[in-house]
This record gives C-alpha cells, sequence and structure tokens, in this order.
C-alpha cells in the first residue's frame, strides 16, 4: 500500500493520481564508458556493422540485467531499447550489440582484461552449475565436449565461425579458433571466451584446465586449452 503521512484533517486532499505501478524502479545514471565507444569507433558502421552476425540474447536476461538498468542512459539508444525491453535468452541480436554491451560492463565495473576474464571465468562457472548444465556435463569428458564444440558453438553464435583441433590420445589440449570480420571480436571479448571455454573445461571433468590465447588479430583469435 502507499505510505501514510498522517496528514492533519485539515489538509487538502492531493491531485496527484493514485500509484498503480509498484515494481522496482531505478534511476539511470549515465557515464562514460571509454572501451565500448573505442569498440564502436573502430567498426565500418559502427553500431549497425555487421548485422548478419548475430548471437543469443543471454546478456539481456541474465544477473546483469539490474546493473545494466541502473546505467542505461550510459548506452546506445538500439542497445539501451534492449536493456529496458529485454528479449527471451532464445532470440537473436546483433553480436556488436551483445559484445559492445559486455565491453559496458567491464567499463562500469573498471575492469581490466585480467579481470575480465575472471568474472568471465566466475559467471560461466555459475552457468555450468546448474541443474541443466550439470546433466549434460555429467555425461561429457573434455573430448567429448571439444569434439563437439563446433556444433555447441552455432547454437549461440550465427556468423562467427569457430575451429577445433584436438590433440591426439595422451596429448590432453586443444585449440581453437574464431573468425570473424574486421575489428567484430576485440581483445577483451576474447578474454572473456577464454573464461569461457575455462569454465566448460572445468565442467567436464577437466583437471588442472587452463586456457590462454595464443594469437589475437583483427580477424582472428586462437586459444589453447590444456588439462589432465
Amino acid at each position: 500500500m502507499p505510505p501514510s503521512y498522517n496528514l492533519p484533517r485539515s489538509a487538502p486532499k492531493s491531485t496527484v493520481p493514485p500509484r498503480t505501478d509498484f515494481g522496482l524502479r531505478f534511476v539511470s545514471m549515465a557515464r562514460p564508458l571509454p572501451r565500448m565507444q573505442q569498440y564502436l569507433d573502430s567498426l565500418p558502421q559502427g553500431l549497425e556493422s555487421y548485422p548478419t552476425y548475430q548471437a543469443k540474447a543471454l546478456i539481456f536476461s541474465t544477473e546483469h540485467q539490474r546493473e545494466l538498468i541502473a546505467h542505461v542512459d550510459s548506452f546506445p539508444p538500439a542497445i539501451a531499447e534492449l536493456i529496458r525491453n529485454p528479449l527471451p535468452a532464445t532470440h537473436w541480436v546483433s553480436e556488436v550489440y551483445m559484445t559492445a554491451c559486455q565491453i559496458g560492463i567491464a567499463d562500469l565495473r573498471g575492469l581490466d582484461e585480467d579481470q575480465y576474464e575472471k568474472a568471465s571465468l566466475e559467471d560461466n562457472r555459475t552457468i555450468m552449475a546448474s541443474p541443466l548444465y550439470r546433466v549434460l556435463m555429467f555425461i561429457a569428458s573434455p573430448r567429448r565436449l571439444f569434439g563437439s564444440s563446433e556444433k555447441r558453438w552455432s547454437a549461440f553464435h550465427r556468423g562467427v565461425e569457430l575451429g577445433c583441433e584436438i590433440g591426439e590420445p595422451g596429448d590432453d589440449r586443444v585449440r581453437i579458433t574464431l573468425r570473424y570480420p574486421s575489428r567484430l571480436v576485440p581483445r577483451i571479448t576474447a578474454r572473456g571466451y577464454c573464461g569461457a571455454f575455462h569454465a566448460a573445461l572445468e565442467a567436464a571433468g577437466g583437471k588442472e584446465g587452463r586456457f590462454e590465447i595464443l594469437e589475437h588479430t583483427p580477424t582472428r583469435a586462437t586459444f589453447e586449452g590444456r588439462w589432465k
């Protein structure tokens, strides 16, 4: 119920209509997001670059939503609209939108690349610990997981190509290569993928696992993972 202010009997009746929306409200605080803007400036058509390259709208329907809505005015209007009215996680959105939003979160939190990779690792550990992923990973092994990585990747990304090479038996390592148009995947985003791949490796039973970037160029990123 609306709060009672115990007005005296002589007080005039309020002319303000009664409030009917008691949901959470946030005051948006615009903040500069320098790395996000630098990323958009590096693309040939800014935010509207590479529209056929898409990703599932996961970031707009996760635990990041509260943080994003609090700073929604810091983002370009098209991204702000997705923050205010998020699509279901199964819907496709521009890969550029997703990447810009991820970098924006790193800017909001003041994370450098090392910290961003660690945050990605923890976020993805949480995802992998969910009941659905626990069931999927229970029957997986690192080799089986990465053997189907191209199919798994295509369930979440359209356009960006993933290739995977697995070591021979006894050589427990994997090399993953992403290919994409110029500057679509900046290095900080590649570091985030490192954390995601590391979390998947752990969930599949890889002991003492680790991932690192071997190469990052404007059109390609190569990662190597090892485990025992």
